[in-house]
């Protein structure tokens, strides 16, 4: 059986936080939110981000374009705009205040205490932007279930 060192396991940690950061930042700016076509007309597709919105057609290309207003979007993308710019903000935090923590790392060496604190602290960051990353998603995907299964809308 292998143990693994308190060096290895921050080195995962921090390499899976740092992955989850430039996800939700990619996340954050990519216009694949919501994809729709319409029926009559199979050659546009329309993409929607948290942005800007763009349209696909196959004679011209992707064409993008941002919101005029962002009291004219729906209240999901208002809300998950708020929470991924909150995901993004407490990530890059996180990752900012686990460095000074992290064994091997020459800074608050004579501070074990002090260490601990900056990776529980790093460590709660963390969790909060992955939760703040998750819920728009999944706020996003129940109301385009919701929309798609409204007879009223068609």
């Amino acid at each position: 059986m292998v143990f693994l060192t308190t060096k290895i396991m921050q080195r995962t940690a921090l390499f899976v936080t740092f992955g989850g950061f430039v996800t939700s930042l990619i996340n954050a700016f990519l216009p694949f939110w919501k994809t729709m076509n319409s029926d009559l007309n199979e050659m546009e597709n329309w993409f929607s981000g948290l942005w800007h919105t763009c349209l696909y057609t196959e004679e011209v290309g992707i064409q993008c374009k941002a919101y005029d207003s962002v009291l004219g979007l729906p209240l999901e993308l208002q809300i998950s705009r708020w929470l991924v710019t909150v995901s993004i903000g407490t990530g890059g935090l996180g990752l900012l205040v686990v460095l000074p923590g992290l064994e091997g790392v020459e800074m608050c060496v004579e501070q074990p205490h002090l260490k601990r604190r900056f990776i529980i602290l790093a460590g709660l960051l963390t969790w909060v932007s992955g939760l703040t990353s998750l819920a728009p998603v999944s706020l996003v995907a129940y109301s385009t279930l919701v929309d798609f299964f409204d007879e009223g809308l068609a």
